[in-house]
């Protein structure tokens, strides 16, 4: 996935693939690279949010680290599932392994910092 430009994107969530994942949903024709990443950008923000959320919830019924474990899971299985079968990549364990280590690797930052998030946030609230 990764080229020879600066600006190429590192892996598929990266790059116009969540666009893509948008547009079959909405059965929506192609648009371009520039609306596909627009798209994408929707997209993460939405989902993003949503898992946020699915954390506070987890952690209402789960002690840690278990709450942070399965949102965690739940995050690498939508990602491992959802593209290749929206986003038309090919399955995970045949992705290149750079792409596959920076996936793992900003999924594990975001499920980090949401979990820190929380864990301030309702230190706070109570």
């Amino acid at each position: 996935m990764r080229g020879t430009g600066a600006l190429d994107p590192m892996d598929y969530d990266d790059g116009v693939v969540p666009g893509q994942i948008v547009l079959h949903i909405l059965h929506l024709r192609d648009l371009g690279a520039k609306e596909e990443t627009t798209a994408g950008l929707l997209l993460r923000w939405g989902y993003g949010s949503a898992f946020g959320v699915l954390h506070v919830l987890l952690r209402k019924r789960l002690q840690e680290p278990w709450a942070t474990t399965a949102f965690g899971a739940a995050l690498m299985s939508m990602t491992m599932t959802m593209f290749p079968l929206l986003g038309h990549t090919p399955p995970p364990w045949r992705w290149p392994l750079p792409l596959l280590a920076t996936c793992v690797g900003t999924h594990l930052a975001y499920v980090t910092a949401g979990a820190i998030a929380d864990d301030r946030l309702m230190k706070v609230l109570h």
